[in-house]
């Protein structure tokens, strides 16, 4: 994966969507309701806010100079 790019970059955060999406369970169907839980919804958004600032650290490594 080339995070130099901004295709390498937009893979990752795809990748890292899916696996947050899949920890939380947000890909899981509940029976007697097609609503998502709040719970599941903030664990998506908690695991996001998390990974961001590794994401950019990575980013930034693969900037030449850095």
């Amino acid at each position: 994966l080339n995070l130099a790019s901004v295709e390498g970059q937009a893979e990752l955060n795809r990748r890292i969507q899916r696996a947050a999406r899949s920890a939380c369970g947000l890909d899981t169907v509940e029976t007697g309701t097609r609503l998502r839980s709040h719970a599941k919804d903030e664990c998506y958004r908690n695991a996001l806010r998390q990974i961001e600032p590794q994401f950019a650290r990575l980013v930034d490594r693969t900037r030449p100079g850095a």
